[in-house]
């Protein structure tokens, strides 16, 4: 079992390991960049460090959901935050009953159920990377 933060985006339900969880956050102003990816809302300032801001409605395919909280998350490139619905909480979620993602290196690295609805289980690590964000990683 690992402990995940639940967090809706769009109609969906998403998780995130919660050891790579920073911090969730009310969306803070972000400033587009010009030339990035659709799934790349921007930079935001967030304790007085700059950091890109993914669309992740966008990604998980409900784009135009209005974010209501950022989710900050560690991952090899710096900070990122996601960009997405409530924050449900956390819970202990057994991975093992997941299935593989449909989409070989997506975004969502795996597809389970909880309450009923399926919940997206997303990799942080490379969610820049599926923002067509790369580039501003190290910036």
């Amino acid at each position: 079992m690992q402990d995940q933060l639940i967090f809706g985006v769009g109609r969906l339900l998403c998780a995130v390991p919660l050891e790579a969880v920073l911090e969730t956050v009310r969306p803070l102003p972000v400033q587009p960049v010009a030339g990035s990816g659709g799934g790349l809302l921007g930079v935001a300032v967030i304790r007085g460090a700059a950091v890109p801001v993914v669309d992740t409605a966008a990604l998980v395919g409900d784009p135009g959901a209005e974010p209501s909280r950022f989710v900050t998350v560690d991952t090899p490139g710096g900070t990122v935050a996601l960009a997405t619905g409530p924050v449900l909480g956390v819970r202990s979620i057994h991975r093992s009953a997941a299935q593989p993602s449909p989409v070989a290196g997506s975004l969502v690295e795996a597809v389970g159920v909880l309450v009923g609805q399926p919940l997206l289980f997303l990799s942080p690590e490379t969610a820049l990377l599926h923002a067509g964000a790369v580039q501003h990683a190290a910036a």
